[in-house]
């Protein structure tokens, strides 16, 4: 065979192998591509290959960060409201104020989120915490500064295992111990669970303070049975 047949012959298998490739581009599913978006180097993590939260960041009602790691030898109660609720919110931090009267002293920390971040700056929450004369250095009313309600979401699910959106939150306040462990999930408003809550607290504060304590990813110790409120 000639060496001017090789050549012609090597160019019609070029131009052959391109069409092939531009035809296969051309009818490509959309989740075909995406697919292939997806596997690509340096693309994002699914949803559900995500980290789960062992720590959050938030702003509380005097400006301050505050991290969830800084409760570290303390004992907490968590929970999560939006300050224009008209009900449920009041009646529950209405629940937590009795709690900040009882166990201040012994050094308990309670920590409200609000699932309503665009409109509960620290400005509102400054106000909001004052109707329950709650003291920043025990008590802190806590938002996100860049109003992130995907990361308020993370938080309720990943670390107080609940679940949050958008104005929409249970009525459940979550213990944690001095090593960052959930020890509860109690309903405030109902009064067997509040009684629960109180004596769990009774029994943290008695605990003795570990040297070197540390905060660890939460595991569940009784879980919420109620559905979400709004």
């Amino acid at each position: 065979m000639s060496r001017a047949v090789m050549f012609w012959l090597a160019v019609l298998l070029v131009f052959s192998g391109a069409a092939i490739l531009w035809v296969g581009s051309k009818y490509r599913s959309p989740q075909d591509i995406a697919i292939m978006v997806d596997e690509g180097p340096g693309s994002e993590l699914a949803d559900d290959q995500v980290p789960p939260l062992t720590e959050f960041e938030l702003v509380d009602q005097l400006g301050n960060t505050v991290n969830s790691k800084q409760f570290k030898g303390d004992v907490w109660a968590g929970s999560f409201f939006f300050a224009s609720c008209p009900s449920t919110c009041y009646n529950q931090n209405i629940k937590l104020q009795q709690l900040q009267a009882k166990y201040a002293d012994r050094g308990l920390k309670l920590v409200s989120i609000t699932c309503d971040p665009v409109n509960d700056t620290p400005v509102t929450l400054a106000a909001y915490s004052n109707r329950f004369k709650a003291d920043a250095a025990n008590w802190h009313f806590l938002t996100s500064e860049n109003a992130d309600v995907d990361y308020l979401k993370r938080i309720g699910n990943d670390f107080f295992n609940i679940m949050v959106a958008q104005e929409t939150h249970t009525d459940h306040v979550v213990v944690f111990d001095r090593e960052g462990k959930m020890r509860g999930t109690y309903n405030v408003l109902k009064g067997e669970d509040q009684l629960e809550l109180n004596q769990m607290i009774d029994d943290l504060l008695e605990e003795p303070v570990k040297e070197d304590v540390s905060v660890e990813e939460s595991s569940e110790a009784k879980s919420p049975s109620a559905t979400p409120t709004t």
